[in-house]
């Protein structure tokens, strides 16, 4: 199957890459935060790598990743795509791995697909090294779309106090966004898919131009660089919502 035809879910995922949608865009920023945060040649652990592009960009800043999926689908295609090796198959309630085995950990958009937030983190603490970091991140209940697949989906109060509990502080990032900006999306996907010839039409394109205009708009009213839109930006008091929450932990 042809991933790069349309970003169709392939079980619960898919590959981002190269998509100008603002989730898409939010999903590479997460690892291109991760790769700018972590240190080379540190041992890393990938947690639920779905289609693999995310692990493919942490080695390519030279980290050592090991790379896990419970979906077999999803290890097949990142051997196959990326020709990675290190690859496991494994639960990450239940890692097969001893105790301060990695210098650091990354986990995102998986925390809301597992009843045991709490046994998942504490699970990861058990395979970090002392001093290592964990950068987890989920979806902002109040603006989910609620999937099936999501057993249980945090507030902002609950997820970064189970990091509280767990590692005893917790570094607060997220990533943005606006209406506008979810609008201009639904109507790429939506109204897009409806009507032959959508990038030659004029009006829908003008419309959509119109749209990323208030996008941009909207941000730049916040003081946030419009070319920041899509990336992981410290948690401080700002007008827009809170999409993406994401916690980065150092264990002590």
């Amino acid at each position: 199957m042809n991933i790069k035809s349309s970003p169709v879910k392939i079980a619960e995922w898919y590959n981002p890459v190269g998509y100008t949608d603002y989730i898409s865009r939010q999903y590479v920023a997460r690892y291109r935060f991760a790769c700018e945060l972590m240190e080379p040649s540190k041992s890393l652990l990938d947690i639920a790598i779905g289609s693999g592009y995310g692990s493919q960009m942490l080695i390519e800043q030279d980290l050592p990743v090991t790379s896990c999926d419970l979906d077999f689908q999803a290890l097949a295609f990142s051997r196959q795509r990326y020709g990675m090796t290190d690859l496991i198959n494994a639960d990450g309630l239940i890692i097969s791995f001893p105790d301060n085995c990695f210098d650091s950990v990354t986990m995102f958009e998986i925390i809301q697909h597992v009843h045991d937030g709490l046994g998942l983190v504490s699970e990861i603490k058990r395979v970090l090294r002392s001093g290592g970091t964990f950068i987890c991140s989920t979806t902002n209940v109040q603006f989910s779309a609620h999937p099936p697949y999501h057993v249980h989906e945090y507030d902002p109060g609950e997820f970064l106090e189970l990091f509280e509990w767990i590692y005893g502080h917790v570094e607060r990032y997220c990533q943005y966004f606006t209406w506008a900006g979810r609008l201009s999306d639904l109507f790429q996907w939506n109204i897009g898919k409806t009507f032959d010839g959508f990038k030659k039409n004029r009006v829908i394109g003008y419309a959509n131009r119109l749209a990323r205009l208030l996008v941009d708009s909207t941000f730049r009213k916040n003081q946030i660089k419009v070319d920041e839109k899509y990336q992981v930006l410290p948690w401080e008091a700002q007008k827009l919502p809170v999409r993406i929450m994401l916690g980065v932990v150092r264990k002590i």
